[in-house]
């Protein structure tokens, strides 16, 4: 779990491949909104909570690329 705990609070990316299998299940996603920022952990599920341009998404963190 302390691999987890280095993403909080620094601004990620998802894969492309993650991002648009998001993206085809919330059709408000447009092709910029790709920036979140990792607010927590979500230990049980062993996921991170991310927050961007007015969205909370949870991934796990293969589907993470640090900017």
């Amino acid at each position: 779990m302390h691999k987890l705990e280095k993403y909080v609070g620094r601004a990620v990316r998802l894969k492309q491949q993650a991002f648009e299998r998001i993206k085809g299940s919330r059709r408000f996603f447009s092709s910029h909104d790709n920036c979140f920022l990792v607010a927590a952990i979500d230990r049980q599920m062993s996921r991170l909570i991310c927050y961007g341009a007015n969205r909370r998404i949870d991934v796990c963190a293969a589907d993470i690329v640090l900017i």
